[in-house]
């Protein structure tokens, strides 16, 4: 893969540069953040910011704040309710202090 397919996405950056970054790269590092922020604007019909559909792959980082309303567990449930076919690879470098949260971080990341 080229370097020109992968981009560095952040909020600082405007809409349209962000836009215009969704549909000329393949590869994207960005916070979760950036990204639930994009994805609802488009899902909500507020902004055509990128195309859901495109998204195959997401890859998270520190997976072991996958809890409550963090922007983790929303993009998969956007992305589900999208009906995206997409996969997911979680890392995490901390363990969680108590099994039962482990769990529920094993259900929101949809792990199997």
């Amino acid at each position: 893969m080229p370097l020109s397919d992968i981009i560095e996405l952040t909020g600082g950056l405007s809409v349209a540069k962000r836009k215009e970054a969704y549909r000329n790269h393949r590869v994207f590092f960005m916070t979760p953040q950036t990204l639930e922020n994009d994805m609802k604007a488009t899902i909500e019909g507020k902004a055509d910011i990128l195309d859901v559909n495109r998204i195959v792959l997401l890859i998270i980082d520190e997976a072991h704040r996958a809890t409550g309303a963090y922007a983790y567990c929303n993009l998969i449930n956007y992305l589900e309710k999208a009906k995206v076919g997409f996969r997911i690879v979680s890392l995490s470098a901390t363990p969680v202090s108590k099994l039962d949260c482990l769990q529920a971080i094993i259900d929101v990341l949809r792990v199997s």
